[in-house]
């Protein structure tokens, strides 16, 4: 049974957005004003030189794009995916949980951005936009943030799963 489901797209984050617009939008209008300021050539050039950079980055914008972050809380654990970047979920069972804490935290500062993150001291982190999430904290000591839109929602799906881990004459 799926306790919780959130969906988020790369593409909410409004600072991806400006970079990716302005590196489409910007160079074919300094071509446009160029060719319209009466450098032709200049112009032309211009746009040859910079089509393959923007198809690169047209490229660049499709995949990021397409990609989302899935985040499951079911019977059987926590199922992070962000496709297409992994093939299958990554799961976190219900007996590796020791708890969860809703929280707001920096991305940039604390995971060096957004996407599947490793930082010092074996940190992981699935986020693509925003500031609030979900800190699994494992029973080895690890911790996985968990990016999420509703985070105290999110956080009260775990605690319910941990809880019914523990509870007795729950089989699993």
């Amino acid at each position: 049974m799926v306790r919780f489901r959130e969906q988020q797209s790369l593409v909410e984050n409004p600072l991806l957005r400006a970079l990716i617009g302005g590196a489409i939008v910007l160079p074919p209008a300094v071509a446009a004003g160029l060719a319209l300021a009466g450098r032709a050539p200049a112009a032309g050039r211009l746009v040859l030189l910079l089509a393959p950079p923007m198809l690169g980055v047209a490229a660049v914008a499709a995949l990021l794009g397409a990609a989302r972050l899935t985040v499951e809380v079911r019977d059987d654990g926590v199922h992070v995916r962000f496709a297409p970047f992994q093939r299958r979920a990554r799961r976190f069972p219900p007996d590796q949980i020791a708890d969860v804490v809703a929280r707001t935290y920096r991305p940039i500062r604390d995971y060096g951005g957004w996407g599947i993150r490793l930082a010092l001291g074996g940190r992981r982190a699935y986020t693509v936009s925003g500031n609030a999430g979900c800190e699994l904290i494992l029973v080895d000591g690890r911790r996985i943030m968990i990016g999420s839109r509703e985070p105290e929602r999110l956080a009260g799906a775990v605690r319910a799963l941990i809880a019914g881990r523990r509870a007795p004459g729950v089989r699993r």
